[in-house]
């Protein structure tokens, strides 16, 4: 089987609204499709962050989206600040891949930094 390729937006745990991170945070997990020849059957994802795990099954066909055709992509929760693992499978008829496993740390905002007061217009 092809060799998973898991690009994760992370970009969310770093962008503070209102100049606090609000958890639960909701990030984006997306992986280019594999080949239709693989004949593939869906795709778990599972997501460990530290107080239990969140498992989806995405279909195959399921892995089309108008932004980018061919693109499969799982919205998962992050809780709170630590470490969070993402593994991938792919199942096909003939079995199942090895996980395919992504670690990153969510870090809680520190002391406020910058500000600016504006007086007026």
């Amino acid at each position: 089987m092809k060799k998973i390729l898991l690009v994760v937006s992370l970009v969310l745990l770093t962008v503070p609204l209102s100049g606090q991170v609000i958890y639960p945070l909701t990030i984006i997990v997306g992986w280019d499709r594999n080949p239709s020849t693989e004949a593939v059957i869906d795709y778990t994802l599972v997501h460990n962050n530290g107080t239990g795990n969140q498992t989806f099954t995405i279909l195959d066909s399921a892995c089309t989206n108008p932004i980018a055709d061919g693109q499969c992509r799982q919205a998962i929760s992050v809780p709170g600040a630590g470490l969070q693992t993402v593994s991938i499978v792919v199942r096909n008829l003939w079995g199942s891949s090895v996980p395919e496993v992504v670690t990153f740390s969510a870090t809680a905002p520190g002391k406020a930094r910058n500000i600016k007061i504006r007086v007026g217009n």
